[in-house]
């Protein structure tokens, strides 16, 4: 009988969740039908020919109330954020868990794939079926932490306790008759985790069992002699005024893609002689043209610069992207300012400057010769002898 998986994805943003899991459907293609219940149907189309059902599924809204009366502090670890998405709230879990078991039976799934989407996650514990867990080092973490860290060490307030948090997961674990956690990151239990990362980006490194997935595809060109700026923002940047009048002033330099721009802000950039491009730009275009990759630290974008050897500026816009582009900063092949310097014409000095700068050119080489082996590989196959086990 062929075995049947479901796709789950319940949180965060941007078309690197969809490329994902399009990876892992092709990598059961003959050996198992998979359907996808995804956050968001905005790049659905690019998974669908690998699944039998693309479907909308659970998704996160995010309540910052509890941390923001007091002032807009933002988080500081994995948990606040978790608990911002609703951990801390028993009736939201059990209605959620509940749509994810309903969900997994009319599919007839006897193995879930998650990412970012511990509640399906732990739908799959209750029905005692296999769950794999992937995504960046950060988007999954291992389970078995007694608290999840502080990453950023001058964001250090907690606005979420943890225990609260584990109380309501396990009221909720209560509540389908199944025994409860020992810790909160035991929401991240699973029969099979797949950190798609580097040890020098993982927010978890030393803690985790299981080994890296090479986060880019064996193949990726190096980076020639070009001479334009590469950017791409996928999530809420086009609401941000002060990014784009950065953009705007950037000018011809800059080859754009930012999915879901309106009309009037294509035209404003267009106007400013930005070269605005529709859809994804093939990655060997991206390679010959580019000096230097602009983006918001968004783990894919940049392991994609870092694998080609372009140098890169970050405009991060929450924690996971300050973290991701601090860890850069410290290999020495990205320049990065914070989510609060809002002046225009300050953001196009920085970018500008390290355009310029000759000697993080030959870094941001060195780091895609040093980590190569770490950062590409054959994902498909990879992928293929991972998951095959889960069928048997």
């Amino acid at each position: 009988m062929t075995r049947r998986v479901l796709l789950a994805w319940e949180g965060g943003a941007g078309r690197g969740h969809i490329s994902a899991l399009r990876n892992i459907a092709r990598a059961f293609d003959g050996l198992a039908i998979c359907d996808a219940a995804v956050n968001s149907m905005q790049h659905a189309a690019e998974l669908a020919p690998y699944c039998e059902l693309v479907f909308p599924g659970s998704a996160f809204g995010i309540d910052k109330s509890r941390r923001t009366r007091g002032g807009n502090e933002p988080i500081c670890s994995w948990a606040d954020h978790l608990g911002d998405l609703g951990f801390g709230d028993a009736d939201f879990l059990i209605a959620r868990i509940g749509w994810w078991i309903e969900a997994i039976r009319a599919r007839a799934a006897t193995v879930v794939i998650a990412d970012f989407a511990p509640l399906a996650t732990l739908a799959a514990r209750i029905m005692g079926l296999r769950a794999v867990v992937i995504g960046t080092g950060y988007l999954a973490p291992p389970a078995g932490l007694d608290r999840f860290p502080i990453l950023v060490p001058e964001l250090s307030i907690a606005h979420h306790d943890e225990a609260h948090l584990l109380a309501a997961v396990n009221t909720a674990l209560a509540h389908f008759g199944t025994a409860p956690l020992g810790r909160f990151s035991d929401i991240y239990q699973c029969h099979l985790s797949l950190p798609q990362t580097i040890a020098a980006l993982d927010p978890y490194a030393g803690q985790r069992d299981a080994p890296y997935l090479p986060p880019v595809d064996a193949g990726m060109p190096l980076a020639g002699d070009g001479d334009e700026i590469f950017g791409y923002f996928s999530t809420d940047e086009k609401r941000d005024e002060a990014l784009m009048e950065a953009l705007r002033l950037l000018g011809p330099v800059l080859r754009l893609h930012m999915p879901g721009l309106s009309a009037d802000q294509v035209t404003t950039l267009t106007a400013a002689g930005v070269m605005v491009e529709r859809g994804p730009l093939p990655l060997a275009d991206i390679a010959a043209r580019s000096r230097l990759c602009l983006n918001a630290g968004q783990h894919g974008t940049l392991t994609m610069a870092m694998a080609m050897g372009l140098p890169q500026f970050a405009i991060p816009r929450h924690l996971e992207h300050a973290w991701h582009a601090d860890k850069g900063h410290d290999l020495g092949c990205i320049d990065r300012i914070t989510r609060f310097e809002r002046d225009p014409p300050a953001i196009v000095t920085g970018i500008m400057t390290t355009y310029e700068n000759a000697a993080r050119r030959r870094r941001a080489r060195e780091v895609a010769v040093d980590y190569r082996d770490q950062l590409c590989g054959p994902l498909r196959d990879i992928l293929r002898q991972r998951l095959s086990s889960l069928l048997a």
